[in-house]
């Protein structure tokens, strides 16, 4: 159900007609709820599932259907490739504008004075480092020696969507190969109010 659901929305989004309906929300607090969800699964694996905000509370605008789905690919992922006693972890960081601009190259949308970053990291295999280009690539999957595939399901839009749900919300996403192992998924999102009215629920 969640996959058929994830094609519906990608073929909004594919037609422009999926659009923004963001709340004030505290994201800190929603992420938490979140992770909550996968805290049995990560438990069966015997993996260890850490949240590190920077921060205890922090209200923005943000679109929730939206966010919910980003992390659940992300953590999704992070969960079926991490293997037993490993670990996942969801970090909270902010950024200012020159920083983000800096490490996430091609940032879309308007200019913003500071944004929060997610990341999202595993201690799974990880992929080729040429590889990671293609990661968010419609269709794509990538099997390395180690078999790893990133999209779940085998639909091979899981991270092509979620990078689209991202850039919906006027951010960013990047993979990056952690030094001591395992993957990252860090995005950036907008700490400011630079919605129009028309886009928010209040």
């Amino acid at each position: 159900l969640r996959l058929i659901n994830q094609l519906l929305d990608f073929r909004k989004m594919e037609s422009g007609i999926l659009a923004l309906q963001v709340q004030k929300e505290d994201i800190i607090q929603h992420l938490q709820n979140i992770l909550d969800v996968f805290v049995y699964p990560a438990k069966k694996k015997q993996i260890n599932l850490l949240f590190m905000p920077h921060t205890q509370n922090l209200v923005l605008w943000v679109d929730i259907d939206k966010m919910e789905k980003i992390l659940h690919n992300l953590l999704s992922n992070a969960l079926k490739h991490t293997p037993e006693k490993g670990s996942v972890k969801l970090i909270t960081n902010e950024l200012s504008g020159v920083e983000a601009y800096k490490k996430y190259p091609g940032l879309p949308g308007p200019s913003v004075y500071s944004y929060i970053e997610l990341t999202v990291s595993d201690s799974g295999p990880g992929i080729p480092e040429d590889k990671i280009g293609e990661l968010f690539i419609r269709y794509r999957q990538i099997i390395s020696s180690s078999r790893f595939k990133p999209d779940y399901g085998g639909s091979g839009i899981g991270l092509h969507y979620t990078k689209r749900l991202v850039e919906g919300h006027n951010g960013l996403i990047c993979a990056q190969n952690q030094s001591e192992g395992g993957m990252a998924f860090p995005f950036i999102l907008p700490l400011e109010d630079i919605y129009y009215e028309n886009d928010k629920i209040t």
